[in-house]
């Protein structure tokens, strides 16, 4: 019936044919010897695991077993170039190529092409199909497929020569989309690295040498974050969150904020312009993460893993506060006192020693709308380089239906 539905859905090209893969191909699967038995593991033969395959040619693994490995359990050797299909967990429907000799564990299916079907051609089918064998897994959380529905799937075979056509075709603008994503991903990183180089351009200048500086408590107020637990989520007061936080942007994220069932005291309210940093992570990177408040349509608070900071002098803007605190040397200066355990922490004490530099306010608000313009042109660019990136990241998929379409 499933062959049926399929031919009369789609019409192929002349001289192609539906074939089910377990027609024309031979399946296994491999073994996992017993982990509590240390004469199995640590051998000379490599031994690949159902989440090392990642649609590319396999030559080295993370494990090897022993030739009594091998004795003891259903794993087996298989030969170099074999097809393999993950059909277990995260990695259901991947692929490899075996590019040694090698073993694999009993979630991996091998499969072995016959002289009327090319492997590289039935590789980039399943890579095609690899939507629809997702849809075919069963198991919940933890998805799995089986050598049964492997060997019913049904392959559109034209003539080898026509195959070999084809993998030839795919192989080369699979190399020139590889090339391009690569130089798109480098755009990209390099776009990225412009706010930090414009942030060091400011405040490691031989100008900034020049300016006075104050101590952040000497120039604001401090205010940690309301602490509570998950059941007194619900219809309450806007609340800022860490997660928040992690954006290139200067300002917090205010559109996946929540909302909590306390009525907070006038000090948890936060004010437009008020700084928030990032105190406490269990991601050490997050830790000193810096944003500043937009105009707020209604009171908001903040979490407990945040410190408010109020600037209270007139000399200091906030939002050339925030740029500063952005800036890397601040941060990395912020974390490495933050401690090193699971969850790190900085504290108002490392906030107010802070030294911060006090040009005059001309100076400030020149910096801050130079600032404010260049990343803006920064989003703008790296917006345009991440559309750029989803088109050629779109490009495989498109390739391969006209490929078994027979529109290549």
């Amino acid at each position: 019936m499933m062959m049926m539905a399929k031919q009369e859905e789609r019409r192929l090209p002349e001289g192609w044919r539906w074939v089910k893969l377990g027609d024309i191909c031979k399946t296994t699967s491999g073994g996992t010897p017993h982990r509590g038995n240390s004469n199995f593991y640590g051998g000379s033969i490599p031994w690949v695991k159902s989440g090392e395959l990642n649609d590319t040619i396999i030559v080295e693994t993370e494990e090897a077993i022993t030739s009594e490995a091998l004795r003891s359990s259903s794993a087996k050797i298989f030969n170099k170039g074999t097809l393999l299909v993950a059909m277990y967990g995260a990695t259901v429907g991947k692929l490899g190529i075996l590019g040694i000799n090698a073993a694999t564990n009993q979630a991996v299916c091998a499969i072995f092409t016959s002289e009327i079907i090319d492997r590289d051609y039935l590789f980039f089918h399943l890579l095609c199909e690899r939507q629809n064998l997702l849809k075919m897994s069963f198991g919940g959380a933890q998805p799995n497929i089986s050598q049964a529905v492997i060997r019913n799937l049904e392959i559109p075979l034209p003539p080898i020569a026509e195959q070999k056509r084809l993998v030839a075709i795919l192989n080369d603008r699979f190399a020139a989309i590889e090339t391009a994503r690569k130089a798109t991903e480098a755009q990209l990183e390099a776009a990225k690295a412009l706010p930090a180089a414009y942030l060091r351009e400011v405040f490691n200048s031989p100008e900034a040498e020049g300016w006075r500086s104050v101590k952040l408590g000497d120039v604001a107020d401090f205010k940690n974050g309301i602490n509570f637990t998950g059941d007194q989520k619900g219809r309450g007061i806007l609340t800022v969150d860490v997660l928040n936080m992690y954006s290139d942007n200067l300002f917090i994220r205010t559109d996946e904020l929540y909302r909590i069932d306390i009525e907070p005291k006038e000090d948890y309210l936060l004010q437009q312009n008020d700084i928030l940093f990032v105190r406490s992570s269990v991601k050490r990177e997050g830790v000193g993460w810096t944003s500043l408040c937009p105009f707020m349509p209604e009171p908001m608070s903040f979490c407990g893993f945040i410190i408010r900071v109020r600037i209270i002098v007139e000399e200091l803007l906030p939002e050339f506060v925030t740029h500063y605190c952005r800036s890397p040397f601040v941060r990395e200066q912020l974390i490495s006192k933050s401690g090193t355990g699971t969850i790190t922490n900085i504290s108002q004490l490392q906030l107010k020693t802070l030294s911060v530099p006090l040009p005059p306010i001309a100076k400030q608000k020149e910096i801050v709308t130079t600032l404010n313009d260049r990343f803006a042109t920064i989003e703008t660019i790296r917006k345009a380089i991440e559309d750029q990136l989803e088109a050629i990241n779109a490009l495989p998929a498109t390739l391969l239906r006209q490929a078994f379409n027979g529109e290549l």
